[in-house]
């Protein structure tokens, strides 16, 4: 599809929730062996490997999910299989999601008991202990460790132990059902066709859900408390739903999580393959050590941070400002974006590369020197160009006016007209994601926004309180029946 296509469609697609654990080196530029990086280490439409943002189609309707088109050349090698049974397209049969403690190995050989209790303590982050010749199960949540049930210490035991999780998964999700309207995709559930690349044609494998582990489910809760009213749409009715997906949508991106509208064109949530990789389920569970600020590229991700995250850009596409979902939001979407500090090219030829960071410092004309986001195929950097185009290369897209200044993410940070509020900026919709988060996260994060980037925490002040009044509506003299207080949670206004 041409980039002409690609703006009119503005079905646009980018890497969200990115673990944020990569170590930075002293030139600033990220580890390339990190899992964020090394997600993107793959080379843009004309095989180089320096691959700008790129704007990318979604396979479904209204998709307004945040990433960065990784697509691999492709070859025989890296195609994904065909499915020829029931299996989704990971080669995990549907609706095989609990471990069983009846494990075995690879080559078919059964597990020790030992090894059994382990199997099933990493593939549902829980942990047994023996206490009175009883398996106890339990789990890290919400900063505590919390008893789930217990066993007989034996290998029955252990066996029956799926069974009971199994319960315990089925109460969670009616639970957060009842609470937040959200629901849950089951094992076995068509997702999409698995595709190479975004902008390849479908693929005959299908991807399919799973059930969600107890672990992800306890994350997703304490999302949810800090996140409303982005677990329902605009009609105040419709709840997120939350796909495990048991591959990836697009073979040529490791994403960790994604939102878009699905099948049904409901809003939906993607919790990528590479999800069950997390370590915490909240961010209480972090150790003091592992409590760094959002700007720190060091900082491990959470399943409840991933998914505030991800519920950050329902609120955009809710409040208008997601042309897919509203025909009249490119001029909200501008102003929305400039008042980020971003500024929209007025010489745009090539719609993928269409907004400019906006510097403290002023260019030639007076006005504020302008950052293009580049993604090197190591690291982020950010590039000075013009306010009116240069020469043009051989893609035809503009150069810089003179010799490239590059700035790297702690660089450009520093320089940003309106400081970032994490280190993961590279497009205006990503960085607004990033500050709901934070706005939502803790009174700890809270402030911390309102400190380091004031405009962006009034900024989500003001749309946090439209949301809201979107859902409760507002008092005959205009004031809001609702709002949130300094703990995050909704309550009634003071009058």
């Amino acid at each position: 599809m041409s980039n002409e296509q690609l703006l009119g469609s503005r079905q646009r697609q980018f890497i969200d929730g990115l673990p944020e654990h990569s170590p930075t080196n002293q030139l600033d530029q990220r580890n390339p062996l990190s899992e964020e990086y090394s997600n993107h280490v793959l080379t843009n439409r004309e095989g180089t490997t320096s691959a700008p943002l790129l704007r990318v189609e979604n396979s479904n309707p209204g998709a307004s999910i945040s990433a960065r088109d990784a697509s691999q050349p492709k070859s025989d090698a890296s195609a994904p299989s065909t499915s020829s049974d029931d299996k989704s397209a990971s080669g995990r049969s549907a609706g095989d999601t609990t471990g069983s403690g009846d494990a075995s190995t690879g080559s078919g050989e059964k597990l020790s008991l030992p090894q059994a209790k382990i199997a099933f303590s990493e593939e549902h982050k829980i942990k047994i202990s023996t206490e009175h010749d009883k398996f106890v199960y339990s789990m890290q949540y919400g900063g505590a460790q919390h008893k789930l049930f217990e066993t007989s210490a034996d290998q029955k035991g252990l066996d029956s132990a799926s069974t009971q999780l199994k319960s315990l998964v089925a109460d969670e999700e009616k639970s957060l059902s009842a609470a937040y309207k959200v629901s849950f995709a089951k094992a076995g559930e068509f997702v999409a066709k698995q595709k190479e690349t975004s902008e390849s044609p479908d693929s005959a494998n299908a991807v399919v859900a799973r059930d969600p582990e107890l672990f992800e489910l306890k994350g997703i809760r304490a999302a949810l408390e800090k996140s409303g009213p982005s677990n329902v749409a605009a009609d105040g009715k419709t709840g997120v739903k939350f796909y495990e997906l048991t591959d990836r949508v697009i073979t040529g991106i490791d994403s960790l999580a994604t939102f878009q509208q699905d099948k049904d064109n409901k809003p939906s949530v993607y919790l990528w393959p590479k999800f069950q990789s997390l370590d915490f389920a909240t961010e209480a569970d972090r150790t003091p050590d592992q409590r760094l600020p959002f700007t720190d590229g060091n900082r491990r991700e959470s399943v409840e941070g991933a998914v505030i995250h991800e519920l950050g850009h329902h609120q955009f596409s809710k409040l208008g400002y997601d042309p897919k979902t509203n025909p009249n939001a490119l001029a909200s979407e501008t102003k929305l974006f400039e008042r980020m500090g971003w500024k929209k090219r007025l010489d745009e030829k090539d719609s993928d590369y269409n907004w400019l960071l906006q510097a403290k410092e002023k260019s030639d004309n007076g006005q504020p020197a302008t950052y293009l986001p580049e993604f090197t195929g190591m690291f982020f950097s950010f590039g000075r160009w013009r306010q009116v185009g240069g020469p043009e290369n051989e893609q035809g897209h503009l150069g810089p006016a003179d010799k490239m200044q590059r700035l790297g993410e702690s660089e450009m940070e520093a320089h940003a007209r309106v400081k970032p509020p994490s280190w993961y900026f590279e497009s205006p919709e990503e960085e607004y994601a990033k500050a709901v988060r934070a706005f939502r996260t803790s009174t700890e994060s809270r402030a911390a926004l309102q400190k380091n980037s004031p405009e962006l925490f009034t900024l989500m002040k003001e749309n946090d309180q439209r949301e809201i009044n979107q859902l409760y509506g507002t008092n005959s003299d205009g004031t809001p029946k609702k709002t949130r207080n300094e703990n995050g949670e909704i309550v009634d206004s003071k009058r």
